[in-house]
C-alpha cells in the first residue's frame, strides 16, 4: 500500500510539473498575443483619429472652398460689370468725338471695337462657368467612428481561479475592448473593420 501511495504521489507530482510547464507556455504565447493584440488595438484608435482629423479638414475645406467660390463669383460680376461701363465709357467718348470733328480741327478718329469688347466678355464668362463646372458638388464628409462590438465572450468564473491565471494577470484579453469602426453619416454605415 506503501508503494502504490507513493507511485500516486510520485505521478501527482509529475502531472503537476507537466501542468505546470503547460500553464507557463501558455503564458509565454498570451503574453506574446497581448502584445500583437494591443498594438493592433492602439493602430486601430489612432487610424480613426486621424480619419477623424481629416473629415474635419475636409469639411473646413469645403466651407473655405464655398466662401471662396461666393467671392470668385462676386469678383466676376463685378469685372462683367466693369467691362460694360468701360465699353458704355468708349462709346460716350466716340459719340463726343464723332459730334466734335465738324468744329474740332484737332479731333483724333476712335473707333470702337465692339467685337474685342463681346470676345472678352464671352471668355469671361466661358473662364468663370468652367471653374464652376470644375466643382465638386457639396456633400457631408463621412467620418469613421470607433464602436464597441459585443462579441459576448466572459471568461467564466473557474477560469479566474486558477493560481497563475491570478498571478500572471491572464484575464482572456478582458481589458482590451473589441471594437468596430463604421462610416458614420453614410447611406449603409458599412462596417470596414470587425473586432480587434
Amino acid at each position: 500500500m506503501d508503494k502504490n501511495l507513493r507511485a500516486m504521489c510520485k505521478t501527482a507530482m509529475a502531472h503537476e510539473k507537466t501542468s505546470l510547464k503547460s500553464m507557463t507556455l501558455v503564458t509565454d504565447i498570451y503574453k506574446k498575443n497581448r502584445q500583437v493584440l494591443v498594438k493592433r488595438h492602439m493602430s486601430e484608435l489612432n487610424f480613426v483619429e486621424q480619419a477623424q482629423r481629416l473629415s474635419r479638414n475636409l469639411t473646413s475645406l469645403q466651407k473655405y472652398s464655398s466662401r471662396m467660390s461666393q467671392k470668385l463669383e462676386a469678383v466676376h460680376h463685378q469685372v462683367l460689370q466693369q467691362l460694360e461701363e468701360l465699353y458704355r465709357t468708349e462709346v460716350d467718348i466716340s459719340i463726343k468725338l464723332q459730334a466734335c470733328t465738324g468744329s474740332c480741327q484737332s479731333a483724333s478718329p476712335l473707333s470702337v471695337n465692339h467685337e474685342s469688347y463681346q470676345d472678352s466678355m464671352e471668355r469671361l464668362d466661358k473662364a468663370f462657368s468652367n471653374k464652376l463646372a470644375a466643382e465638386t458638388p457639396t456633400q457631408q464628409v463621412p467620418r469613421l467612428k470607433l464602436l464597441p462590438a459585443d462579441l459576448g465572450l466572459v471568461p467564466s468564473a473557474e477560469y479566474k481561479t486558477i493560481p497563475i491565471v491570478q498571478r500572471e494577470l491572464l484575464t482572456e484579453f478582458e481589458d482590451i475592448e473589441s471594437n468596430q469602426i463604421i462610416l458614420e453619416d453614410s447611406v449603409e454605415s458599412d462596417m470596414l473593420c470587425s473586432e480587434c
